[in-house]
């Protein structure tokens, strides 16, 4: 690089020989070099030129999709209403940008998206269906579906309702007829899941849809309903229809009081087991000859207020001995070899402050 007289660069002659131009690069380097940039990225490339437009419809670039990557941007522009007018322009990103990924029926590897499903002015419900009916899924191996919210809506957003309570709860559980259905079309399509990450209302058909997703390995169960106690055959059915699975995370928030209601799991399959996130969900037997990481933590999620003397919780530790025996982690606490036969110290610290049998829990809290 040399400077002129009046201080500006310019390339040498050296450097200028050299200069191989983007647009000689084979077709191939081209499409190398664009599968490096986000989809964001990749929108803005089609403006440059006709030819990066006809490009950037390979279907190959397109294998990561996120529909929750759009930010709502204020308009900066006099007499507008920020927050109704700027939700409304990030509708339209998003359903632009399916209505655009329609055209080149990407081949997907990763679906993700963070929208209300069941939000009647936005209607990201048939953008969604419409753009799985046109990609190729076949290699879709990772999906997270956050059907319940639109995190991005604004929360003063003003053509949002105030419901009485039981409006809410009616909307709550239509969102979830939709989300039924949509989980059956889902399944049908992306039959090769290997992760699977979303909400879920736990209902006998949305587990019957499950059965189809026979490579699944990781599942990620998220809490929709509160206060809905989780039937136990359900549970058994979700472990029994998926031979390959090998983590599963499960969030409920169930019930607890003089009624408690207490689980078992049994899996030949599992190696991580993660209930600590569920509120009111208590063990009593556990099968799992694989399992190898265990992540639990004490949340009661009480009902009616009664005496903890007239509640007896099973104890973790037994529970753990007779069905994990092959178990090397609780939480972050690595396992000594005999912890089947005595507790160690640092072991009990940890049923201190997980197990909520009388032997280790002390207080009036479950």
């Amino acid at each position: 690089m040399a400077c002129t007289a009046n201080g500006s660069s310019e390339l040498s002659e050296d450097v200028i020989e050299h200069y191989f131009p983007f647009e000689a690069l084979p077709e191939d380097c081209k499409l190398q070099v664009f599968s490096y940039l986000n989809n964001t990225a990749k929108v803005r490339c089609c403006f440059v030129c006709k030819e990066w437009l006809f490009l950037l419809k390979s279907p190959r670039l397109w294998n990561h999709i996120s529909l929750s990557d759009f930010t709502p941007i204020c308009l900066g522009q006099a007499n507008h209403t920020c927050v109704y007018e700027c939700y409304k322009q990030y509708q339209t990103k998003v359903l632009q940008f399916t209505e655009y990924l329609c055209q080149i029926k990407p081949i997907l590897h990763s679906f993700v998206f963070e929208l209300d499903i069941y939000d009647p002015k936005a209607k990201f419900l048939p953008n969604i269906e419409n753009f799985l009916r046109t990609a190729q899924c076949r290699e879709l191996i990772y999906a997270h579906l956050n059907w319940k919210e639109t995190p991005n809506q604004p929360l003063w957003y003003e053509e949002k309702c105030w419901y009485h309570e039981s409006d809410v709860i009616h909307l709550h559980r239509l969102r979830h007829r939709k989300f039924v259905w949509f989980f059956d079309f889902f399944t049908s399509v992306a039959s090769n899941l290997k992760t699977l990450i979303m909400p879920f209302g736990w209902s006998e058909t949305s587990v019957e849809h499950l059965k189809r997703l026979q490579n699944l390995q990781t599942l990620v169960l998220e809490k929709y309903f509160v206060f809905k106690t989780l039937d136990q055959t359900l549970l058994d059915r979700v472990l029994e229809i998926l031979p390959k699975l090998q983590r599963f995370l499960l969030e409920v928030w169930t019930p607890s009081g003089a009624g408690l209601l207490f689980y078992s799991l049994k899996s030949a399959s599992l190696q991580f087991l993660d209930i600590s996130q569920s509120r009111g969900f208590y063990l009593n037997g556990l099968v799992m000859p694989k399992l190898r990481q265990f992540c639990v933590a004490r949340h009661p999620w009480n009902g009616p207020i009664v005496s903890s003397d007239k509640i007896k919780i099973p104890c973790l530790y037994g529970i753990l001995v007779n069905g994990a025996p092959n178990l090397e982690k609780i939480n972050d606490h690595n396992l000594e070899a005999n912890w089947k036969e005595k507790k160690s110290p640092n072991l009990q610290e940890v049923l201190k402050s997980v197990c909520a049998c009388k032997s280790h829990k002390r207080g009036w809290a479950m």
